[in-house]
């Protein structure tokens, strides 16, 4: 460690905090990203998918092996029996390999100027007037390190942004596996979605293909052991998986809650990405919400010499962009949380009556204008159908949202 004296520190190494030192690097800012991990990029957490825009929009270069698989549309499964295919036939997302992704950013942070480094963790933190000092330790050593601007991208574990502000949302337990097949032919351009309460109740269990002949199954939950096994003894994941080879088992967090109700803490110290809560509530996607407070909160910090600059040119900015559609999505969070088996049932009989109006308003990142016009369609086609209890449930998850 060259030195004890940032303008900016940068705790966490995940594409959001890297992104965010790429930015202030690139205003001639001195930056430090402090990594707990060995290596950039492992463990690995995420799904993997993004879309085009986001690649585009972040700056990000592709290089090497980055782009694993190119998706054109989704098979959505519901209890029942019910599946729905939805696509456009062009490329609505792609899955990149996490490793290599996190590895490119970190070597565009260093270009702009940054110092990444690894198998150091932060403490304790103290922020004052003016200046932050850190609590660092590397192996035995023990550094303060002091900065102007502390940016917290730790994700959500928190446990520093909890020492400086309360956190309720609880977060769920997310759990994948890849796997090499042998001898099974699989749909490359398509993503298996499953909506089912025993697999998850909160989110979805999913199959993602990586290529030819790999694929990352997994899902989210609360009980995540529990509705991965079910998962897995779904007929047709059991003979797909049958003979196949286990590549690697991942486990992670995952936030469908929403962001925090401030992402700057303190005149100097700002949350971003996982620990900010910049995810979508309807996959708990982070890359894109994630990535975009990176690139405002790093061109900010040169900014904003107060408080409520940092508010105004970064979370201002973040939330002008985002969200509506966070509110919305959240509305339909809710929703969704209050479902039964039985609903979901109804629910997958409707979307697939409406899925042309699905294809027409999807957008992978942007979600609102799918939920608001397919969403109150499903809706009102269920109340047709004497599904009582689904309009009763939208009505307590948009008196919630209201009131929150």
């Amino acid at each position: 460690m060259t030195s004890t004296g940032y303008d900016v520190l940068v705790i966490g190494g995940g594409p959001c905090g890297l992104i965010t030192a790429r930015e202030a690097a690139k205003e001639g800012l001195k930056v430090l990203v402090l990594e707990e991990h060995k290596v950039i990029g492992k463990p690995m957490h995420c799904a993997g998918v993004i879309s085009p825009r986001c690649l585009r929009e972040l700056g990000i270069r592709v290089t090497g092996h980055m782009i694993l698989n190119e998706i054109k549309g989704a098979k959505l499964y519901f209890p029942g029996g019910n599946e729905v295919e939805v696509s456009r036939g062009q490329v609505e997302a792609i899955v990149v390999d996490r490793e290599v992704f996190d590895r490119e950013l970190a070597r565009e942070a260093e270009d702009a100027g940054a110092e990444i480094i690894t198998s150091c963790k932060a403490e304790k933190i103290s922020p004052m007037e003016g200046v932050a000092k850190v609590l660092v330790r590397c192996g035995r050593e023990e550094v303060i390190i002091r900065c102007k601007t502390l940016v917290i991208a730790e994700g959500l574990v928190r446990t520093l942004t909890r020492e400086l502000t309360p956190i309720k949302a609880k977060p769920l337990t997310g759990l994948q596996e890849d796997y090499e097949l042998h001898e099974i032919h699989i749909e490359k351009d398509y993503v298996k979605v499953y909506f089912d309460k025993r697999i998850s109740d909160r989110l979805f269990g999913w199959i993602i293909p990586l290529g030819e002949d790999r694929v990352r199954v997994g899902t989210a939950s609360g009980r995540a052991h529990i509705g991965y096994r079910e998962l897995l003894s779904r007929k047709e994941v059991e003979n797909m998986i049958r003979g196949a080879r286990r590549i690697r088992r991942m486990g992670g967090i995952v936030n469908v809650d929403g962001p925090l109700n401030t992402f700057v803490l303190r005149p100097n110290v700002a949350l971003v990405g996982d620990a900010a809560g910049q995810n979508k509530p309807v996959t708990g996607g982070g890359v894109y919400y994630g990535g975009v407070g990176g690139m405002l909160l790093g061109r900010a910090i040169v900014r904003a010499v107060e408080e409520r600059g940092l508010r105004q040119f970064y979370e201002g900015t973040w939330r002008m962009r985002f969200g509506r559609d966070i509110m919305v999505a959240s509305l339909f969070r809710r929703f969704f949380d209050s479902l039964t088996n039985r609903d979901l049932e109804v629910l997958g009989k409707v979307v697939q009556e409406v899925s042309e109006e699905i294809v027409r308003n999807g957008d992978f990142d942007f979600h609102a204008r799918l939920l608001m016009k397919g969403g109150i369609k499903v809706l009102l086609r269920a109340l047709r159908r004497g599904e009582g209890n689904i309009y009763k449930a939208f009505i307590r998850a948009l008196i919630a949202t209201i009131l929150r």
